[in-house]
């Protein structure tokens, strides 16, 4: 999932690069923005967890159930990311296509 998501953001990076060698500015997309949200709160949450899970073993209350609950949460938060972060990451793509069009015609 990491991986998914560095490749994008790598990506993207290189495309804006790409388009303001050619004076071109690639605004964000409601898409991407909506994917920046979804890593946000993935990692306050992900913080969040680690921070319950230490307090619970520290009094003793942290039990298998608690960690099924906790890896599950994780997952589906890092899952609902890594699709935003894919379909941001194909539009962004699909949009900006024509940048390595014009490349080949010059």
């Amino acid at each position: 999932m990491v991986v998914i998501i560095f490749l994008r953001e790598f990506i993207v990076t290189g495309i804006r690069l790409f388009a303001a060698t050619r004076k071109k500015i690639i605004p964000a997309e409601r898409i991407g923005k909506h994917k920046t949200v979804s890593q946000m709160v993935a990692i306050f949450s992900i913080l969040g967890f680690l921070v319950l899970k230490e307090i619970a073993n520290f009094y003793g209350i942290w039990g298998s159930a608690w960690e099924i609950w906790y890896k599950r949460a994780i997952f589906y938060l890092m899952l609902v990311t890594v699709v935003l972060t894919l379909i941001s990451g194909v539009s962004y793509l699909a949009k900006n296509k024509d940048l390595f069009r014009n490349e080949k015609n010059n």
